[in-house]
């Protein structure tokens, strides 16, 4: 075997892409794996991350210099077909993501295409390959005379969030008819097809309403057998089930648990019929519930597992081995029925129009450099720029919130400050100001705290001051003034910060020393700083503020340390990042520290009952007593000291003081300074 032919390709470095480089390792342990995405950064996160061979921006770079034998592609949908077809004429094999196109007539042109270089193409049909569907399919394929007579899915998928900023829509969804609806829809549509063969009266049904495409149903006959393919948005509880009908049994699978139901006719009179069927449904199900259990217990139940036995195969049959996973006739099938649906889409919707940015009122177009862009603020920072005319460089890590950034005027840029080595100067660019929201997201040790919030702050400042920019925004935490006080007080910003008071306080200290080291770099010259404080951020529609409630039966349970009647800092989000648009356009631009909370008259329950009263979600609470609470936080820091680690046990005295401080953060200057209004702070919009 040549080098060349221990060399993988990826097209494209989203969130699939960490399936793909695991399940390459484990079929081929000694390949070199090159990776590539246009987004700046994107490649080279991935490749640092699994210590890869190769990351560029371009396939065609990759190709000259990496020279491999196969390519996964996992770009958008919209680029797979130019995506293979540059791959298959380097002579490569390529395992392309689903769905492989919506054009029917482009399935046997690629397919020739490869023919001609004797290349594989292999579609990542990866519902055929889950352990449940494979278990019915084996069934199937050994017992005689077996005969499909109905396939029936129902799939619901949760909404996905709305696009920060109308009209510069950037999600690779977002540029399929359907979004995430049809994108979705294609596993039940290979499984249906695999199972009854070419589709005949191909019929597609939509409902369209205020989120665009809502549910949609698929049908088709072929031969003896029917097909029913149902989605819609928002469907509770969170379900996805297929239900298999033969001339001798019957299949249940619930896709989302992973759980097979196998019935067959039965015997004696039909009460004893009725009777055996519901202890056999009971009993697979509470045996395949156990596996769940016990393959987690043992850490072996793996996230994608149906991909990974795909790759597996594909790097099997390329061995020679085995036959191609999934056949030419397949993925044909699965388009013709996309195609149906796609096909009344298009008819019942209008495309999307990307709207030109807003005009600046004759303003000179700027850069602005907003960091942590894929987190809770960031991405209304970047919507709030855009809107004013602003072009944004977003920095953000790899994760699914990268692609729900606006596009258009806003370009993403990926580097994680939790890396060492990150390159401050290559990220600044052009920009002339800086948003600095990005913090220790997931961070478990102070030397983790401290090198995001601290160490690449100041990178960040002192490369913002050798590119010349004007102004620094730090986006820091009215947590500085300290979580552990015992008493109700008020705090300005005169209040002296703390370094915190306990071991565990990594925020509170990470914070304190970033405000201190860039105040000093601000007296010694550079870009005009502005440090924000706001409180708790919370979104229009109340999330976050029940976010780790309990869903009951018609109302969310909240648990309380303490009694909930402190009064804790809100801030809505989307007011805090109104209000730095403002400040960007503010001459002459404010220097110093600002306080931008709201000071609700409620306490925390009452707070968090009326807004989600608002929203028509009734709420209940149950509190935990403190005292017993910090005597267990005691007991797990002596715990965790005798065993020397440096990451914090789940209770801790920070925790617990931080949720229960009873403190009023004074936001007068940035009212008097900035137009700052406390209880549109923390209002929810109204609603008709």
């Amino acid at each position: 075997m040549t080098m060349r032919e221990e060399t993988i390709g990826i097209v494209g470095c989203g969130l699939i892409a960490d399936t793909h480089v695991e399940a390459i390792r484990e079929a081929r342990p000694r390949a070199e794996i090159h990776v590539c995405d246009p987004l700046p950064g994107k490649a080279e996160l991935l490749r640092a991350k699994y210590g890869l061979q190769g990351a560029y921006t371009s396939v065609a770079e990759m190709l000259e210099k990496a020279r491999p034998f196969s390519a996964h592609i996992l770009s958008p949908p919209h680029l797979h077909i130019d995506h293979a077809r540059e791959c298959i004429a380097r002579g490569c094999h390529v395992l392309v993501e689903k769905p492989l196109t919506f054009d029917p007539a482009a399935v046997n042109d690629l397919y020739a295409c490869a023919a001609a270089r004797n290349c594989v193409v292999c579609v990542d049909h990866s519902l055929l390959f889950q352990p449940s569907v494979v278990r019915m399919l084996e069934t199937i394929r050994a017992t005689p005379g077996l005969r499909v007579l109905s396939v029936a899915s129902f799939y619901g998928i949760e909404p996905e969030p709305p696009s920060p900023c109308a009209g510069y829509g950037s999600r690779w969804k977002d540029r399929i008819p359907g979004g995430a609806i049809t994108d979705t829809m294609v596993h039940p549509m290979t499984l249906a097809a695999h199972l009854t063969g070419e589709p005949a009266n191909l019929h597609a049904n939509v409902v369209v309403g205020d989120r665009g495409v809502e549910n949609a149903r698929v049908s088709w006959n072929t031969g003896g057998a029917t097909v029913s393919l149902g989605i819609a948005l928002g469907a509770e509880p969170f379900r996805r089930v297929t239900e298999v009908t033969t001339n001798k049994m019957t299949f249940i699978i619930d896709h989302s648990t992973e759980v097979l139901v196998t019935l067959a006719a039965g015997f004696g009179p039909r009460a004893l019929r009725k009777i055996l069927k519901n202890f056999a449904t009971s009993w697979q199900t509470f045996r395949g519930t156990l596996g769940t259990v016990w393959r987690t217990a043992r850490g072996t139940l793996r996230q994608n597992p149906g991909a990974r036995a795909l790759i597996r195969a594909y790097y099997e049959h390329l061995g020679g081995g085995a036959p191609v996973p999934v056949s030419q006739a397949d993925v044909r099938r699965t388009v013709d029925a996309l195609a149906a649906l796609t096909s009344e889409i298009s008819g019942r919707t209008r495309p999307a129009v990307r709207e030109a940015a807003p005009d600046a009122g004759g303003k000179p177009e700027r850069t602005t450099l907003v960091t942590g862009a894929s987190g809770f603020l960031g991405r209304e920072v970047c919507r709030e720029l855009a809107s004013r005319g602003a072009r944004v460089i977003a920095q953000v890590r790899r994760g699914p919130n990268a692609d729900r950034l606006p596009g258009g005027a806003v370009r993403p840029v990926f580097v994680d400050f939790h890396a060492v080595g990150f390159d401050c100067a290559g990220l600044i660019g052009e920009a002339r100001e800086v948003v600095h929201c990005a913090h220790a997201a997931g961070a478990k040790t102070w030397e983790a705290f401290k090198r995001v919030n601290v160490d690449a702050s100041v990178a960040l400042y002192d490369a913002a001051a050798r590119a010349g920019c004007e102004r620094f925004v730090f986006i820091s935490s009215v947590a500085v003034y300290g979580v552990h006080q015992k008493r109700a007080q008020r705090v300005t910003e005169e209040t002296p910060v703390t370094m915190g008071r306990s071991e565990w306080d990594f925020y509170v200290r990470s914070k304190t020393l970033a405000e201190q080291e860039l105040e000093k770099r601000a007296r010694q010259g550079g870009p005009k700083l502005l440090i924000i404080r706001p409180g708790l951020l919370y979104g229009p529609d109340g999330s976050r503020l029940t976010r780790k409630s309990i869903p009951m039966n018609g109302y969310r349970l909240l648990i309380t340390f303490g009694g909930g009647r402190n009064h804790l800092p809100f801030t809505r989000v989307d007011v805090l990042a109104n209000a730095i648009g403002r400040v960007l356009e503010h001459d002459p631009f404010p220097e110093g520290v600002y306080n931008m909370t709201g000071d609700p008259d409620e306490n925390v329950r009452d707070f968090i009952a009326r807004r989600m009263g608002q929203l028509g979600i009734r709420c209940r609470f149950r509190a935990i007593p403190v005292a017993p609470l910090r005597a267990a936080a005691a007991l797990l820091a002596l715990a965790n000291r005798l065993a020397l680690r440096k990451t914090p046990p789940k209770i801790t005295r920070y925790v617990i003081d931080s949720a229960t401080r009873d403190l009023r953060y004074d936001s007068s200057r940035a009212a008097r300074d900035l137009a700052w209004n406390p209880e549109e702070a923390i209002a929810l919009p109204h609603r008709p």
